[in-house]
């Protein structure tokens, strides 16, 4: 559970919602079952929220969303077998969940370019080309 608080520092969790979530786990005996269930409810919840800002054309506000409804579902994934369904069938359904949170993150905004096309030319990142390999470079 240590990962959740870390990723706080990268947006991929809320401080506020990960501390709430460990005294609603607290409350409940501290158990393996508790920490699926309010991680589970949590990612839910924030995944519902970045669905009504995608809705509402808030593209950023919907990215962070759904980045961080998909680590609190991967936590709730980690303690899947403590569930009342501990099954391989529900397990992969509850990744499936999580990886459409993931896959929401990253489609929710697209990279842009100085130039507005898909890619930025070499000046604009200050990268060289690669060398070109050929067969007398490699004797």
């Amino acid at each position: 559970m240590l990962f959740v608080l870390g990723g706080a520092g990268y947006g991929a969790s809320e401080l506020g919602e990960v501390l709430a979530t460990f005294d609603r786990i607290h409350g409940k005996g501290d158990t393996y079952r508790s920490t699926f269930d309010e991680f589970l409810r949590l990612g839910r919840q924030v995944r519902a929220r970045g669905d009504k800002d995608r809705d509402a054309g808030r593209k950023v506000s919907a990215r962070a969303g759904y980045l961080r409804a998909a680590m609190y579902l991967d936590q709730a994934l980690f303690f899947a077998l403590a569930s009342g369904d501990p099954s391989r069938r529900h397990e992969g359904a509850l990744y499936r969940e999580m990886e459409a949170a993931w896959a929401g993150s990253s489609s929710a905004t697209k990279p842009s370019s100085p130039t507005g096309s898909a890619s930025s030319p070499r000046w604009s990142t200050g990268c060289a080309p690669a060398p070109r390999w050929t067969a007398a470079a490699s004797r």
